[in-house]
């Protein structure tokens, strides 16, 4: 579905969470490469990455919660792209604790970052959410991720519909497995880090509200 609104990027201010490497950086580049300056959310308490140290660039230390985003109130666009992937199945030993941390990522993360703008006043002109493809085919060898990714799904379903009655754009992306230290070592399809952003970026800026890789 489009909006027939589109979103030009040049000139805008985004916060992108989980930036420092993966998908999240190559959303970084794709958005300078398009004109934003971005605020790059990272959880390195030893200092700034190398990486957000470049133009167009401010690096922001942002533990995990969202309690802190609101503090920007200059910003038009949030990316909710920070996650965790334990790799585990629901037969491990771990898996309840493994699900436990990707909920608080993946989920309590994520809607901690939309409810602190939200709740503030500070409504910034849309959220761009990077679910995953495993949110309607879950993935028997990191089982409890793909639970904590169709749980991120409901939620951003409801955001789609608060943001189409408020006037606050809401794109939700579905990528399939990217070539990222997330998926290191498992023997899968992967896409392009870079590829992938490209297309959320191209579909952010046409107006879609949904994206899918699959």
């Amino acid at each position: 579905m489009t909006d027939p609104h589109i979103h030009p990027l040049d000139g805008k201010r985004v916060l992108v969470t989980g930036s420092q490497r993966g998908l999240g950086l190559a959303l970084v580049e794709a958005l300078l490469g398009r004109g934003a300056s971005v605020y790059a959310g990272h959880r390195s308490p030893d200092g700034i990455p190398a990486v957000l140290d470049r133009p167009g660039v401010i690096p922001l230390y942002l533990p995990l919660g969202g309690e802190h985003t609101a503090s920007f109130p200059d910003v038009d666009y949030v990316v909710n792209n920070a996650g965790v992937n334990r790799n585990v199945s629901f037969d491990a030993i771990n898996a309840v604790d493994a699900l436990r941390a990707e909920l608080d990522v993946n989920v309590l993360g994520t809607l901690a970052v939309v409810s602190a703008y939200l709740a503030s006043g500070r409504r910034p002109a849309g959220f761009i959410n990077i679910v995953s493809a495993l949110a309607f085919d879950p993935n028997y060898f990191c089982s409890t991720y793909s639970a904590s990714k169709a749980a991120l799904h409901s939620i951003c379903l409801s955001l789609r519909d608060f943001g189409a009655q408020q006037g606050v754009y809401v794109l939700n992306a579905y990528p399939t497995a990217i070539d990222t230290r997330l998926t290191a070592g498992m023997p899968i399809p992967k896409l392009a880090a870079a590829d992938v952003a490209e297309r959320i970026v191209q579909a952010w800026e046409d107006g879609m509200d949904e994206l899918r890789f699959a």
